[in-house]
């Protein structure tokens, strides 16, 4: 089979009317299933047949209000929608492509943000290994690439403090995530660190989260951390058996696990918060339980529990086809330990604090989650970092050569971007109360706004929502909750109520 193809010129000219943005994703699918079919030559009615088969559901449904419903087949959580979103979150909502990518910070830089709350995003791109349920893995834990890429990360970090935009209001929180931020050494944590409280405007009560590993975050790590500012930590435990942990990827130990969360919980400086995932292969509801019951013996001040959703990019798919692992749960037993979650942790006494986050103790404040969840202003730095600036949604370069080529002449290394309209405003808030909150109140949320209407035009859809048993609504008073199905099956039921706004808009 041959392995390179080959473009017409009408074809070239159909994939360049596709918004930017998704194009080399487009140009991937298109060339992965021409090689497949060993055809050499993509034609534009190829590229029509293919990309019709991968859109977006939301631009493929019908344009009727039953595209959105929940099913009632089965019991609610069993039943889901007619129209599943595959990704962990919901997409974009009433955003175009924008193509002019490097006039965007030279606008951005010089104007007010007018945001209440702002957060600035740190993504750090390596990974000392590849877990198998990951689908971001980017490049490998190398010592001398991560101190090449932090002196284009401090490059592109003195850039922008020098803006009219960062100076503007103080910043929130702060996130570094990845990839293992972990994985920097100590002095490049107080090199970033340093920075960040000498030269930027940071809110006296900012919340500054350091996610990673536990494994191979050592007391010196630790110390740099705490101190130069870092009041949150957010390790991606997954799992405290062994034996799981193993099989996906992971290198600690359950005794391991607990000797270090007990080191940083007694210094008492930091929140610690962790991930466990439900779902693995051969995670049997005695281990699911296990892994609740230890991360409350842990001391950690909050949880986040997703549920496993594999893509087809992730190790693990690729080694259950091979035989290597077991299949993973099915959606019912996936149920069945959402259901023992909501269970045990409602049984202690945990205050849930939004789709995914239960808390034990009263220092979580989730501020960076609340920011991103609203859709606030998060300002991006570094290589594959996301986030929005003023009303830009935008993406960083993903490649460290294109990054630092970017930063060395001091541009914003924006790789895709899209704008948002003024009309997404109170969806954006409806979808960032439901988030956090499970609920709101859509009369209230209209009168924030100073957009009426927005109870009516929902009520149809959530009215069926609500005989699926998927919401709890009350069409007089405006309040909408979240059942417990409608959380296991958030991502897919925010996608369609994005979804739903934006056909009911044009």
């Amino acid at each position: 089979m041959s392995k390179t193809v080959s473009w017409e010129k009408d074809a070239e000219a159909v994939i360049r009317k596709i918004p930017r943005m998704i194009q080399p994703m487009v140009r991937r699918k298109v060339e992965k299933r021409a090689r497949a079919l060993n055809k050499k030559i993509i034609t534009s009615d190829f590229l029509t047949e293919v990309r019709a088969k991968m859109m977006p559901s939301s631009q493929t449904k019908s344009k009727n209000i039953e595209s959105f419903y929940a099913k009632t087949d089965r019991s609610p959580i069993l039943s889901g929608f007619y129209t599943q979103n595959k990704g962990p979150h919901a997409g974009m909502c009433d955003m175009s492509p924008v193509d002019d990518l490097a006039g965007i910070w030279p606008k951005v830089s010089v104007t007010d943000d007018s945001a209440k709350k702002r957060a600035l995003y740190i993504h750090i791109p390596f990974c000392l290994a590849r877990c198998k349920f990951c689908s971001f893995y980017h490049s490998k834990t190398d010592k001398q690439a991560i101190s090449s890429y932090v002196t284009y990360l401090m490059k592109e970090l003195e850039m922008i403090a020098e803006s009219n935009y960062a100076k503007t209001a103080p910043f929130h929180a702060v996130y570094f995530g990845g990839g293992t931020p972990t994985d920097l050494l100590p002095e490049e944590f107080m090199q970033i660190l340093g920075h960040l409280n000498r030269y930027w405007n940071l809110a006296n009560d900012c919340e500054i989260t350091v996610e990673g590993r536990l494994f191979g975050f050592n007391d010196d790590k630790i110390a740099a951390c705490l101190d130069n500012g870092v009041n949150r930590f957010s390790f991606g435990v997954q799992s405290f058996n062994t034996e799981i942990r193993r099989k996906m990827g992971r290198v600690m130990k359950r005794e391991q696990l607990f000797d270090r969360l007990k080191c940083l919980t007694k210094t008492g400086k930091a929140n610690i918060s962790v991930d466990l995932i439900y779902g693995f292969p051969e995670q049997t509801d005695a281990i699911w339980l296990d892994d609740m019951q230890s991360v409350v013996q842990s001391g950690v001040d909050s949880a986040s529990i997703y549920r496993l959703k594999l893509m087809n990019s992730s190790p693990i798919v690729q080694q259950v086809k091979q035989g290597i692992l077991s299949k993973p749960a099915t959606i019912e037993k996936q149920a069945q330990q959402f259901s023992a979650s909501n269970n045990y942790f409602r049984t202690i006494n945990a205050k849930r604090t939004g789709v995914t986050h239960w808390s034990f103790t009263n220092r979580e404040r989730c501020i960076y989650n609340s920011i991103s969840a609203y859709g606030g202003s998060c300002l991006p730095v570094g290589c594959g970092a996301g986030g929005n600036l003023g009303k830009y949604r935008v993406m960083q370069r993903m490649s460290l050569e294109n990054y630092a080529e970017k930063v060395k002449n001091r541009k914003k290394p924006i790789a895709m971007a899209s704008i948002s309209s003024t009309k997404s405003t109170e969806i954006a808030l409806l979808n960032g109360e439901l988030s956090l909150s499970l609920g709101t109140n859509l009369k209230e949320l209209s009168r924030k706004t100073g957009k009426s209407g927005l109870n009516e035009l929902l009520e149809p859809l959530l009215r069926q929502w609500a005989d699926a048993g998927m919401v709890n609504y009350n069409a007089a008073t405006g309040l909408l909750m979240l059942t417990d199905a409608g959380v296991f099956h958030f991502p897919t039921l925010s996608q369609n109520l994005l979804d739903y706004y934006n056909w009911k808009q044009r």
